[in-house]
């Protein structure tokens, strides 16, 4: 029983019974069944003409008008925070997502620029590597004087010297990719979005290319 409801009343039902209404929420419960209307329905005009259909007395009445207005007024306050708490929610998820979107945008084009990098200077070194290579046959092939192989042996020096140089920028641009690559989010992004997991260095490339 509420401690501060006027004393108990005897109250007519809808179908004719009597009921004790010793609470406020007995009452409203009451004037809900006269209004024909769910609790939940219930607005104020309703249950002032409910009240007086059951000859509630002045200070019973007044009492649960108060009550009825205050739970009314929590009940909408309610409906706002939790709105707020929704509108919040969907700013931080559609925030997220846009952090996520750039986040991925400038990973995949930080890294794409170091494949590509990677992978011309694999280009480079390949084609050097071919190019000492053919020189040697040459050297090997040709039956020139000491003048004739001097200039030739200059000249696989120098390419041997350009195919290390080709060899070295490309281990280290490889390198550069696997460790950029390597760890979490990073290596299921790439995954996800066509990367290699890594770039093999230049002692892992076929021989024949």
């Amino acid at each position: 029983m509420s401690p501060v409801f006027p004393p108990p009343f005897e109250a007519s039902a809808p179908d004719g019974s009597t009921v004790r209404i010793d609470d406020v929420d007995v009452l409203l419960k009451l004037a809900a069944q006269h209004a024909k209307v769910p609790l939940s329905r219930l607005d104020r005009r309703k249950l002032e003409a409910a009240l007086k259909t059951i000859h509630a007395p002045a200070l019973h009445a007044e009492r649960a008008v108060m009550v009825f207005v205050g739970r009314k007024r929590q009940q909408r306050l309610a409906n706002v925070r939790r709105g707020v708490r929704r509108i919040r929610a969907f700013a931080l998820a559609l925030l997220a997502i846009v952090v996520a979107s750039v986040y991925s945008y400038r990973l995949e084009k930080r890294l794409g620029a170091k494949l590509e990098r990677a992978r011309a200077a694999e280009v480079v070194y390949v084609r050097e590597r071919r190019v000492a290579n053919a020189a040697l046959r040459q050297l090997e092939a040709a039956g020139l004087g000491a003048e004739g192989r001097a200039t030739r042996e200059t000249a696989l020096d120098a390419a041997e010297d350009r195919t290390a140089n080709a060899r070295r920028r490309y281990d280290a641009l490889a390198n550069d990719y696997d460790t950029a690559i390597r760890g979490f989010p990073t290596m299921p992004f790439a995954r996800l979005v066509g990367l290699p997991p890594r770039v093999p260095m230049s002692w892992e490339l076929p021989r024949d290319r």
